[in-house]
């Protein structure tokens, strides 16, 4: 994984691309928006002890800021948080925590219960290295270094926002030191410097204190390209987001703000942030190859891409001019099958095949029901409609350039499963996890037993349904069968199967020392 001609990294699982706004008004047009209490569960450190002292901050898209300390028991409890999307950070030194997002809802006249989140900080360390040119081993200064859990295009990348664990530029002697990233941890680094090719590499962090093994990542030349992304009247769009891919690749052509994986490699795109005056460069291509490149806007409207984009073996592309379609406007309503307008309803829309979370970008329905989306592009769009108590009702409309729609969505009701789980001897299993299948239906559920063996199941439809345990020491006899809804399920654990095996050696073979033995 030294060069980087292909855009393949070495380090598998999936990666998604930066979220998007949806619609006007995209967080809460409510000036008396309710609040409610956000609780963030028990802070652990790998070895599962309660930690104190942890400073927790709660901030939205709009920056505005919350922040307390978790007590003796790990516990912290934010109160007074407008309804809205909040990025969850944990800190405390030493150690090291992936962010969370928390959407926060209040329904008319109800009091919600505090929404419970689980963290987990992990024992911190330090790596560093250096960037040479892979050509003569000289430095590349000025380079930037991510650190991530997983590799991405980088775009927007921060440290300590999502997996992204640090951020940082090499000096003039092209060393970096990454201060902030987990012990025992697999990390992406992704190596972006103007004028050579994008280096991806997979690093493996050890147990102990600070890395003593200095890294090196070897860039080679690579080419940038450059241009301007504007709208049909050709004026420039600020502030874009830029995403250049292979264009032979089929999979990133669908949506290139994420990646996909093929079980041993990453394939992404690259990726820039278009100034105020919508011109960009995009840095990191590889000489002799083709590439297409698009924009997006604000909510996910698509420029028309730009294909056969050739990289000449000097590293000269032809500038790119990327026209944004004019925004077409979608109107949801969401309502009951009595024709009821659902509280709480949220509604998401996504490009077909992207790879944003729709609860991620979902926004509320107003009292009537309806949500106003505007700025979007042209194509197909899956519409989300959510809330408590409902299962996920999603449709699959094509929308027209400049043009609007109204679309009706009716959620199914859920059905709730209660119960417990106890040992043969009629004790709690407090470790492990329900797993429910719908039979018949592509609907499935989960839930983690609390201290008591207690589980709560929902997101399944009305009907039969089948049961089985997940975890350590977790057995059925068979899965369990039941309609939904249905409460106070009891299911009994037969605990754990217990194998006895002996290992034979051929004649005159020596007995090894160790011996490790697998199921």
């Amino acid at each position: 994984a030294q060069a980087d001609p292909s855009l393949e990294g070495r380090m598998p699982g999936a990666t998604t691309g930066p979220t998007s706004p949806s619609g006007a008004g995209a967080e809460d047009d409510d000036p008396a928006a309710r609040t409610l209490a956000l609780s963030v569960g028990t802070l652990r450190a790998g070895t599962g002890e309660k930690m104190a002292s942890v400073t927790v901050r709660v901030v939205d898209t709009s920056g505005r800021r919350h922040e307390t300390t978790s007590d003796a028991e790990g516990e912290c409890l934010l109160e007074g948080l407008p309804r809205g999307t909040w990025r969850v950070e944990a800190t405390k030194p030493g150690f090291v925590a992936r962010s969370i997002q928390v959407r926060t809802e209040a329904r008319a006249g109800a009091v919600s219960e505090p929404r419970r989140r689980r963290m987990f900080l992990m024992p911190s360390t330090s790596v560093h290295g250096r960037v040479l040119r892979a050509s003569d081993g000289e430095p590349v200064p000025g380079a930037r270094v991510i650190a991530a859990g997983h590799l991405s295009p980088g775009l927007d990348a921060r440290a300590g926002v999502g997996d992204v664990w640090d951020v940082v530029e090499t000096d003039r002697e092209g060393r970096f030191a990454l201060a902030r990233v987990p012990k025992a941890e697999e990390l992406g680094l992704t190596v972006l410097a103007p004028g050579y090719a994008r280096l991806l590499r997979e690093v493996e962090v050890q147990e102990g204190g600070p890395s003593s093994r200095e890294i090196l990542l070897r860039v080679h030349r690579g080419a940038t390209l450059r241009g301007v992304v504007v709208d049909r009247r050709g004026d420039p769009v600020p502030r874009a987001a830029v995403y250049v891919y292979p264009d032979d690749d089929d999979m990133l052509s669908m949506d290139p703000r994420g990646g996909w994986s093929d079980g041993t490699r990453v394939i992404l795109g690259l990726a820039a942030r278009a100034d105020t005056e919508g011109r960009f460069a995009v840095h990191g291509l590889a000489f002799e190859a083709r590439y297409a490149a698009t924009a997006f806007v604000p909510t996910d409207r698509r420029a028309v891409d730009v294909v056969g984009l050739a990289v000449s073996a000097e590293g000269v592309v032809p500038d790119a001019r990327l026209v944004v379609p004019d925004p077409a406007r979608l109107d949801v309503v969401v309502r009951d099958e009595h024709g009821t307008t659902v509280e709480g309803a949220r509604v998401a829309v996504a490009p077909r095949g992207s790879s944003i979370w729709p609860e991620e970008v979902a926004r509320s329905v107003d009292a009537e029901g309806q949500r106003a989306f505007t700025g979007l592009g042209p194509g197909r769009l899956v519409v989300h409609a959510m809330a408590d108590g409902f299962l996920t009702r999603r449709e699959t409309i094509e929308l027209v350039e400049g043009q609007g729609r109204r679309v009706e969505l009716t959620p199914q009701a859920e059905a709730l499963v209660r119960g417990v789980v106890v040992d043969g001897e009629g004790r709690p299993v407090a470790v492990g996890q329900v797993l429910a299948r719908a039979v018949g239906q592509d609907a499935h559920a989960s839930a983690r037993l609390d201290e008591e063996g207690r589980f709560r199941l929902s997101g399944l439809p009305p009907g039969p349904v089948e049961l089985s345990l997940g975890g350590r020491d977790l057995r059925l006899a068979e899965p369990v069968r039941l309609e939904a809804p249905a409460d106070d399920v009891r299911i009994v654990s037969r605990g754990p199967t217990r194998v006895r095996a002996r290992l034979v050696l051929p004649v005159g073979t020596p007995a090894p020392e160790r011996i490790r033995v697998g199921l």
